[in-house]
């Protein structure tokens, strides 16, 4: 959306960083559509897999926030946040 150089995705992750998919404002992209951020990210990176792409918007932005095993997932003792989408 910058111009900004490409973003050495394979790089961070082959390193081990917990890499976050998110959005906080319109300064960024055209839409505050977390589900578009996801395609565009699927789109400019194709080592990254749909399981990668929802781990990055679930589980890593909990672990990213300390909260791992509270939020971003399903298990006992997480609060159970669910949305339903049609497929």
């Amino acid at each position: 959306y910058f111009s900004h150089h490409h973003f050495p995705m394979e790089a961070f992750r082959t390193g081990g960083a917990n890499i976050v998919l998110a959005t906080d404002s319109l300064a960024s992209n055209s839409s505050l559509d977390l589900f578009q951020e996801m395609r565009a990210a699927l789109d400019k990176h194709p080592s990254l897999t749909p399981h990668d792409v929802v781990e990055m918007v679930t589980v890593g932005a909990a672990r990213a926030l300390g909260k791992q095993g509270q939020i971003g997932c399903l298990a006992p003792g997480a609060f159970a946040d669910l949305l339903a989408l049609p497929v």
